[in-house]
């Protein structure tokens, strides 16, 4: 039984609870963790376990698995970033072979590391055993171009669609379509060993076949589908492999992705361990620890930052008004921003929390957290952003304007003037998006929050 707060919340230590909430959300989303929690039966007696680790929290998994598999690990895959292929070479030793990749664009290494999976799958055989574990991040990772489309066609539409507002499910529908090992081209490759995946999801729903674009998991999205994508967003141009690939695809000419009725299916184990809604749960219960009442905790949230920016806001007021205890707001999804040509410095959070501090103009003792559990928030070294209900008027002080960073999508360095920034460094995590509404009451007979 958690302990009850020693006092009520006040509004100036808006900080420290913020604070208190991304370590709660963090530590909640841990993978390795949850790994060793949902460790399945049959590996106990194994003799012969291959695992492939890729997505962000690759070499965390690849490690916990590798001490809970001890001698059953025959040899290993990870995928990693640059700047952990070093050290994940010192902490997984001689059975996993370590391959750097980029994200969120995939790169010619990113192909070369697919292809080392592609082989090392297509070796197995009914003695073995491929364990999979897969994390936000992995589709730039693993990426393997299908015939007559190159690297650079699966970089320029990811990063088109990406700019474009698509959802994640619209872009690796098309991912799926375009590449070898996705939508379950790599449990296909795989066979005939027995493959277990387990999954730390980053995306609204928890469907494995979205997460990463599920190289083990059934796809029932046809050609058709990923065609109608291009056309949604007029992209048909962008990448001439890749709509090439698709109308054959839609003419029976490319082999479609495996369906959930294939007969593959009944030899794989998989099974998702990690999500959105598991962390935001945890995240209201060490609110409640705190002192808040949570009114509202709940996941799959989607939609323009700005505009939940400005409905969490509202929502906010809305609740200050009737309540006379400290109160909050706990959202989890991943909100999407529709950027120009040339867009500014800043990411999703940034923007949500941006478009909040706008909307807080007037009132008091309000705060807005926004934070992406993987410590990379855009191309910027933010998580995201904390901002109340003062950050606008500190924004006119020092003569930036809130609303002109919006217009632009361009709030980092401005949040950052404002020390409104979220930094944790990458976590190592990713259960996407935290969004979170502290609402404090207003004091009576004074002018400002407590």
């Amino acid at each position: 039984m958690s302990k009850p707060p020693t006092s009520k919340p006040k509004f100036d230590q808006h900080p420290e609870h913020a604070a208190s909430l991304v370590r709660s959300a963090l530590a909640a989303a841990d993978p390795a963790d949850a790994l060793e929690r949902a460790w399945p039966a049959e590996l106990r007696s194994a003799s012969r376990v291959h695992v492939l680790a890729i997505g962000k929290a690759s070499v965390s998994l690849a490690r916990r698995a590798s001490q809970l598999l001890g001698p059953a690990l025959h040899a290993g895959a990870v995928l990693a970033p640059p700047a952990h292929a070093g050290p994940a070479r010192e902490a997984l030793g001689l059975s996993f072979g370590v391959y750097e990749t980029d994200h969120p664009l995939p790169t010619a290494r990113n192909e070369e590391a697919a292809r080392h999976v592609a082989q090392l799958a297509a070796e197995l055989t009914d003695a073995d055993t491929l364990l999979t574990l897969v994390s936000g991040g992995a589709s730039a990772q693993l990426t393997l171009p299908a015939g007559g489309v190159s690297i650079a066609d699966l970089a320029a539409i990811t990063e088109f669609l990406l700019k474009a507002g698509a959802t994640i499910h619209e872009l690796n529908t098309v991912r799926k379509h375009a590449e070898q090992l996705k939508g379950g081209g790599l449990a296909r490759l795989a066979r005939p060993a027995h493959v277990i995946t387990r999954v730390a999801s980053d995306v609204i729903g928890d469907d494995p076949g979205v997460v990463s674009s599920g190289p083990t998991a059934p796809d029932p999205t046809p050609f058709d589908e990923a065609l109608d994508v291009l056309a949604r967003y007029a992209a048909r141009r962008v990448a001439p492999g890749v709509t090439a690939r698709l109308i054959r695809g839609t003419r029976g000419e490319a082999q479609e992705t495996v369906k959930p009725d294939d007969p593959l299916w009944r030899n794989n184990d998989l099974r998702v361990i990690a999500s959105n809604a598991a962390m935001i749960e945890a995240v209201a219960r060490h609110a409640s620890e705190l002192g808040f009442d949570v009114v509202e905790a709940r996941s799959g949230v989607e939609g323009e930052a700005a505009a939940l920016g400005r409905y969490l806001a509202r929502r906010a007021i809305a609740l200050q008004a009737v309540a006379d205890r400290p109160s909050a707001i706990l959202l989890g999804g991943e909100a999407t921003v529709t950027v120009g040509e040339a867009p500014g410095l800043g990411g999703r959070n940034q923007e949500l929390a941006a478009a909040s501090a706008l909307e807080l103009q007037g009132a008091e003792g309000i705060a807005v957290l926004a934070l992406a559990t993987d410590g990379v928030d855009g191309p910027t070294d933010a998580a995201g952003a904390l901002v109340h209900t003062g950050t606008a008027a500190n924004a006119t002080d020092i003569g930036v304007s809130l609303e002109a960073a919006l217009h632009a999508h361009d709030t980092h360095s401005l949040l950052d003037r404002l020390n409104a920034l979220v930094r944790t460094g990458p976590t190592g995590v990713n259960l996407i998006d935290l969004y979170a509404a502290l609402i404090y009451p207003k004091p009576v007979g004074s002018g400002s929050g407590e």
